[in-house]
């Protein structure tokens, strides 16, 4: 099948398209991505972009205006983790195009509904052996893989953050975003997140040779 090209939107280009409701975004980093966002109402969400090829309209999570002036939002797109793509191009491919109806009924089928029974999820209970091996959850830290287990059962989120603040200090930004990206308890995933940030941004500060300047692709394909 040919490959799809998608001509690409700089923020300023997207605010621009003010009687717009969509926000399609394309994830272009190595895994999952997570950022914290507040809404109009003051209510703070998580919005996961799995690591996918396909599309994803940001606005089904959270208000299209919240997310574009948002801080973190905004450095993803900067370092090209996320890349914004024109809307109509957007909706076209996962409304039309084969391979966007199947991954996108895929990624909503989790995202919202919170189970995916290829992974192991069902209900809230969870066959923690096999959900390991299919998750790929044979981690190099043991304590992260059963945290991010235990996550996905009734075990509230404060006592589960709580433990992991006891060995944050033995703890790398790989192990927070590995939690960010595997938890199932939002308050948990909510918490990571922000830890993933505050490391990124002390990393971001860090004296550094910059890279040469380069050109920015008008398109992207899949």
């Amino acid at each position: 099948m040919a490959k799809k090209n998608f001509t690409l939107l700089t923020v300023a280009q997207a605010e621009k398209l003010k009687d717009e409701s969509r926000l399609f975004c394309l994830n272009r980093a190595e895994g999952n991505l997570n950022f914290n966002v507040t809404d109009s109402a003051g209510e703070r969400k998580v919005i996961t972009m799995p690591m996918t090829f396909c599309p994803i309209d940001l606005s089904n999570f959270a208000e299209r205006p919240m997310i574009l002036r948002n801080s973190d939002f905004r450095r993803l797109v900067a370092k090209q983790a996320i890349m914004l793509i024109d809307n109509d191009e957007g909706e076209d491919f996962i409304t039309n195009d084969p391979r966007g109806k199947s991954e996108t009924a895929k990624i909503y089928e989790v995202l919202v509904s919170g189970e995916d029974p290829e992974l192991g999820y069902n209900d809230g209970h969870i066959d923690a052996a096999d959900l390991a091996a299919k998750m790929g959850l044979e981690y190099s830290n043991p304590f992260i893989s059963n945290i991010v287990l235990r996550s996905g059962s009734d075990e509230d989120g404060a006592d589960l953050i709580s433990e992991v603040e006891g060995k944050s200090h033995l703890l790398k930004l790989e192990d927070f975003e590995y939690i960010a990206n595997h938890s199932k308890n939002s308050d948990l995933k909510s918490w990571a997140a922000d830890q993933v940030e505050e490391l990124r941004l002390e990393e971001e500060t860090k004296p550094s040779t910059p890279a040469p300047a380069g050109k920015v692709a008008k398109t992207v394909s899949v």
